[in-house]
């Protein structure tokens, strides 16, 4: 089974988190917390915070925000 053919079989279980940022109209550096699910391509908004810190990151948001693929954009908690 080549690497291809494994994440394939597992497509149903991987999911990954990232950061990315983003500069607001008023010029505040944000950061984007997200949930990729690589089975359907959908990506997950989990917070947005101008101060990302460890405790920020382990709490639980409820719920996400989807970005489904294709969007061009999704509502971002206040």
């Amino acid at each position: 089974m080549n690497w291809a053919d494994f994440l394939r079989s597992q497509a149903d279980a991987l999911l990954a988190c990232d950061f990315f940022e983003t500069v607001a109209l008023s010029g505040a550096r944000l950061y984007v917390f997200v949930l990729i699910e690589h089975t359907d391509r959908r990506i997950r908004i989990l917070g947005v915070t101008a101060h990302p810190t460890t405790s920020w990151v382990v709490r639980h948001p409820d719920p996400p925000h989807e970005l489904h693929d294709g969007e061009m954009g999704a509502d971002l908690p206040p």
